[in-house]
């Protein structure tokens, strides 16, 4: 059997990781929202604008695979799996 401080550090290690992998899924979906959202006013955020080289339809499509890709990370992150 481990001992306790084992078990406490191995839960906390994994609570630390969902935290930090909810946090990467808010942002990521958070980020193509905007994109999204800017790209239909007509504006870019400046780090995205290699998104739009590949053709517009191909631009439309990664946004969106950003936006539900956030969103999946966010639902595993916060999902307990009993393995």
């Amino acid at each position: 059997m481990p001992d306790d401080s084992t078990y406490w550090r191995k839960r906390y290690l994994n609570c630390m990781k969902r935290a930090i992998l909810t946090g990467l899924g808010f942002v990521m979906s958070g980020v193509g929202i905007l994109s999204l959202v800017y790209k239909m006013i007509g504006l870019q955020l400046s780090y995205l604008v290699w998104i739009d080289s590949f053709g517009a339809l191909t631009g439309l499509i990664l946004r969106l695979v950003m936006i539900f890709g956030g969103v999946i990370i966010v639902y595993l992150s916060r999902t307990e799996m009993d393995v």
